[in-house]
């Protein structure tokens, strides 16, 4: 049960039917985020939208895998469970690596990942857990990594996204999905082709 609406798929009629309809057959199982976003239409296509573009599309100054960490430390920050179960399956099925599971949250500063990557990650925590303390020194930092201004600004768009989606679902109460082992999730494939939009 959830603390927050919902829309439940056996309640959901109309367009939202179609989408749930749509949804499980191109991906397999509708998630936790989708139930949400699916409450208010003039909420839901905008933010599916959204996310579509900043963390689906292929040519984006940030790699796949980069999109997908960042996604699980924010989601993992702020106790979004059903996005960390999604981002998470996409870590482990982009990396090969079996043990990447919502832990990474906390533990990705052990993870063997390049500097790049690192100074992202960083970023996204401090973006999440201290957005007022955010200065110069902090958009230095990814200067210095390598990152231009366009991929600090997608970066930073990206982890406000996440926050945005994540809170909802932290408010919400829902679980961790479970999510079959053949789902077909865009976040899992290189190209990252978006799944159904919300209509």
């Amino acid at each position: 049960m959830s603390r927050i609406m919902v829309v439940e798929p056996e309640a959901a009629q109309g367009p939202q039917r179609a989408y749930f309809d749509r949804v499980l057959d191109e991906v397999g199982y509708v998630s936790g985020t989708k139930r949400l976003l699916l409450v208010d239409p003039q909420v839901g296509p905008p933010a599916v939208q959204l996310y579509n573009y900043l963390c689906l599309r292929p040519e984006s100054p940030l790699s796949r895998l980069q999109r997908e960490m960042l996604a699980a430390v924010v989601y993992g920050i702020v106790g979004a469970k059903p996005c960390l179960s999604t981002h998470c399956e996409a870590l482990r099925r982009l990396t090969g690596d079996a043990d990447l599971g919502p832990d990474f949250a906390a533990r990705w500063p052990d993870y063997p990942i390049d500097g790049a990557t690192r100074s992202l990650l960083r970023y996204a925590r401090r973006l999440t857990e201290a957005p007022d303390q955010i200065g110069d020194a902090d958009i230095e930092g990814l200067h210095a990594a390598g990152w231009d201004d366009p991929a600090v600004y997608e970066a930073t768009a990206l982890v406000g996204l996440f926050n945005f989606i994540g809170r909802l679902e932290a408010a919400s109460g829902l679980p961790m999905d479970t999510i079959p082992a053949d789902a077909n999730l865009p976040e899992a494939r290189p190209d990252g082709r978006a799944a159904a939009p919300v209509s």
